[in-house]
């Protein structure tokens, strides 16, 4: 099977007739014809009923002619890919952390779609380390993720480090505590995520050099709603500093600042090499994701 083949079907049931489009490819109609019948007797099948004027697809022919505009409109794609000078266009997939996703998704994803409207963004939010599996495994095109600012990625993906995201546990203001360190308040249990997210694993590594427990009173996805029972008494949080300026419940909450837990963290943009036109639009999402956090 070949792309000419493909053609020559494509304008054959475009014109309705051989010498039309015979014309509009260019070629003789002995050599349509030729096209034709390679590319039934590579597919073991009639494409076309010639009894009929003008010619008509066959049962079979319908299924495959509705294929190859797949196969074309897929291929153009591909082309476009391959062109920085062509508009982005069709599915971009793209990952974000949950508790990002809630603060700056929305404005985002309006701003990508009024720059890029031929583009379908498909946006998966989840922790980093599942996000960047599926980058990996080519199921996403672009992902952002939070983690330390020497974290290093595998070679086959394109990594740039956006900015650093200030990370503070939380408490109730009413609580009235006055901690200092992690002992000082680790009994009052946590809100974290599910286990697999990055900052919780952090958490777990600094108390466990301590010797101190992890205790979870809930736990639950979203750090808006973590930031809710927070100030409910509920427990402590660790959450970035942008999702608990965006929270309506700032003021119930009191930032601890604790002398041996500062953790570090970097927010990185990890892409697949080879996007093409696709580079692009993934950068203008990331840096309206920062203007969002930074608002």
């Amino acid at each position: 099977m070949r792309t000419d083949d493909i053609d020559a079907l494509l304008a054959v049931v475009q014109f309705a007739s051989l010498n039309r489009a015979a014309e509009h490819l260019g070629i003789s109609q002995s050599a349509i014809t030729r096209r034709l019948q390679s590319f039934e007797q590579s597919l073991g099948a009639t494409l076309l009923d010639r009894q009929t004027k003008p010619l008509k697809l066959t049962a079979i022919g319908r299924r495959v002619y509705e294929q190859c505009l797949t196969i074309k409109r897929e291929t153009k794609r591909l082309e476009s890919l391959l062109n920085q000078d062509a508009e982005p266009s069709g599915p971009l997939r793209l990952g974000i952390p949950q508790s990002l996703s809630e603060i700056a998704l929305q404005p985002a994803l309006a701003a990508l779609g009024q720059h890029y409207p031929q583009l379908r963004p498909q946006v998966m939010c989840g922790w980093g380390g599942q996000l960047l599996k599926r980058l990996e495994n080519v199921e996403l095109d672009s992902l952002l993720a939070m983690g330390p600012a020497q974290q290093t990625f595998d070679d086959s993906l394109e990594a740039k480090a956006l900015c650093p995201l200030e990370v503070v546990v939380i408490a109730s203001k009413h609580l009235n505590l006055s901690a200092t360190r992690l002992s000082d308040c680790a009994h009052h249990g946590w809100i974290l995520n599910p286990d697999g997210c990055g900052l919780r694993a952090g958490l777990t590594r600094d108390l466990q050099s301590q010797s101190l427990g992890l205790k979870i009173n809930v736990e639950t996805a979203g750090a808006q709603l973590q930031i809710s029972l927070v100030a409910q008494g509920l427990g402590l949080g660790l959450v970035p500093k942008a999702a608990l300026t965006h929270s309506p419940y700032q003021h119930e909450i009191a930032v601890l600042e604790l002398a041996d837990f500062q953790p570090k963290v970097q927010l990185w943009q990890v892409s697949s090499r080879g996007l093409g036109n696709l580079q692009q639009p993934t950068t203008f999402f990331a840096e309206k994701i920062v203007q969002e956090l930074l608002h």
